[in-house]
């Protein structure tokens, strides 16, 4: 199935097309006569479509990284700006721009900040339409706005609730595939351990009888160089054998960079950018069960709080241990209280004598640093 496009595009397209099919009727007079320009009402109303146009292209264009201020600020500007064209211009056409405020409130702010941006708007009309008929009337044409409102609110809420639940569906998916790949990495180390058991107890225990029953024939009958021949490859298979149990046994490294990179894949937003350096492996589960969490945390936060289009993992190896970077161009969360999901990770690291380092600059992207100094060698080229 196709993927709609992002609400973002889908609004600022959607706004610019209603404020030009609402403008039209004062823009082209204008273009026709600039120098109408000079009455103070043309003027006044060019100035509230320029100051509407421009919050909303900000609004819009930035949807997913406004800060709590910014939003405010913005929807201001175009209520106000709206308010002021209706004043002087169409008590109906103007108002349309209020629906596109309320659109946007439904997806910047929460549903109850949302519907009272809309009452307020609705209140804040009722005046202009008291002055042009009786109070029925007014109410009437009043009601009339604050329907256009909340339809196009409830059109934003469900947009916003969709847009969301398809980032979690496909975080939580990559998750999945990343939880799988762990699993089948799992699955292989157990297969090696049990062919390691089979190997050591048949094998190994069927070429140790024959290696006594060599050496007891060679004894019983000196001076056959076949039976010594014979006993030595015996010697030297089990020594084989053994090595390979021995091996087999040892090797239990997990695929920490297939996971990540997993972890990352399918991602509509944050788009994520993997740098994991060629040829590294880990070989502390601990230390590789660390730093899984660590990316999966990082991916939760620039999706769901911070909002970022791109996130950057990094995963080296320098003179202080092993370093796992991850930073976004999200909102940020300057003064905000570090989340149970970071709390976790920063417990994990230091559990494994490491630090975490967060550097959460507002409106600046995210950025954390975990540092695990090397307990033993965790890394290495195969």
């Amino acid at each position: 199935m196709d993927r709609p496009p992002p609400t973002r595009s889908l609004l600022f397209v959607a706004g610019t097309l209603a404020w030009a099919a609402i403008a039209q009727p004062f823009l082209l007079p204008l273009a026709r006569d600039p120098a109408s320009l000079r009455d103070s009402t043309v003027a006044a109303s060019f100035a509230a479509h320029a100051a509407y146009l421009g919050a909303f292209l900000t609004s819009a264009s930035r949807l997913d990284r406004l800060g709590p201020t910014s939003r405010i600020v913005l929807l201001v500007v175009q209520s106000i700006s709206a308010l002021v064209l209706v004043h002087l211009r169409n008590l109906w056409l103007e108002a349309g721009l209020l629906a596109i405020v309320a659109a946007q409130a439904s997806l910047l702010l929460s549903r109850g900040a949302a519907l009272g941006w809309v009452a307020a708007q609705t209140v804040a009309i009722f005046p202009f339409y008291v002055g042009r008929a009786d109070v029925a009337q007014a109410a009437f044409w009043t009601a009339g706005v604050l329907g256009f409102q909340l339809f196009a609110t409830t059109i934003g809420t469900v947009a916003r609730h969709e847009a969301a639940a398809r980032v979690e569906l496909s975080r939580v998916n990559a998750e999945l595939r990343a939880a799988q790949v762990m699993l089948a990495e799992s699955a292989r180390t157990a297969e090696r351990l049990h062919i390691a058991r089979e190997l050591h107890d048949a094998v190994g225990h069927h070429l140790t009888a024959m290696s006594i029953h060599l050496d007891l024939a060679r004894r019983t009958s000196p001076g056959e160089e076949a039976l010594a021949r014979a006993h030595e490859l015996a010697k030297s298979t089990l020594s084989e054998v053994r090595g390979v149990v021995r091996a087999m046994r040892e090797e239990r490294t997990l695929d920490l960079p297939r996971a990540i990179e997993a972890l990352a894949a399918g991602l509509p937003r944050p788009r994520v950018h993997v740098d994991l350096a060629e040829g590294l492996v880990i070989e502390d589960d601990a230390l590789a069960h660390a730093l899984f969490r660590g990316v999966q945390e990082a991916i939760t936060n620039a999706a769901r709080h911070g909002h970022a289009e791109n996130l950057w993992i990094r995963l080296a190896e320098g003179p202080e241990g092993v370093v796992l970077e991850a930073r976004d161009d999200g909102r940020g969360a300057e003064g905000a209280a570090e989340g149970s999901g970071l709390s976790g990770l920063r417990e994990r690291i230091e559990a494994l004598g490491g630090a975490l380092t967060v550097t959460p600059g507002l409106g600046k992207g995210f950025e954390w640093r975990a540092v695990v100094p090397p307990r033993q060698r965790t890394m290495a080229a195969p």
